[in-house]
């Protein structure tokens, strides 16, 4: 999966959504999106830590692509917190553009694919585990 297409395509539909429905969110709400982001990224960098430790006995070249994209979530995540607490202070000023919109987009792309993240690492944890087990039994 590449990481950094996926989550610009949910950031663009995000904000292709928000656009047509005309939302303009409050301060409080991107204030929370951002905690929630902040609250999200902290699980997913220990769960990734899981992961790369499960991951010693893997092909180099697999886990270092892993390990690429498992840092660009990450930064796109923390991203995300930082567009929500720029358009905070945007929406306490009054201003909202389209490009508002597209932050916006981000901010709930990168919630949204972190959150998923945070949820299917325990299973590909497992996955790699069983997967290096079977690889051990065939030598």
């Amino acid at each position: 999966m590449e990481a950094g297409p996926v989550l610009l395509g949910t950031a663009l539909i995000f904000a292709a959504i928000t656009q047509i429905a005309s939302v303009r969110p409050a301060a409080e709400t991107l204030e929370s999106a951002a905690q929630i982001g902040a609250t999200l990224l902290i699980a997913y960098a220990v769960e990734t830590s899981w992961v790369i430790r499960a991951s010693r006995h893997r092909p180099s070249r697999d886990r270092e692509e892993r390990l690429g994209s498992f840092t660009a979530v990450g930064s796109a995540a923390a991203l995300g917190v930082v567009f929500s607490l720029g358009l905070a202070d945007r929406v306490h000023a009054g201003h909202w553009i389209w490009l508002d919109g597209l932050g916006f987009g981000w901010v709930l792309g990168s919630i949204l694919v972190l959150g998923l993240f945070v949820v299917m690492q325990p299973w590909i944890t497992h996955e790699w585990m069983y997967e290096d087990e079977e690889e051990r039994r065939r030598r």
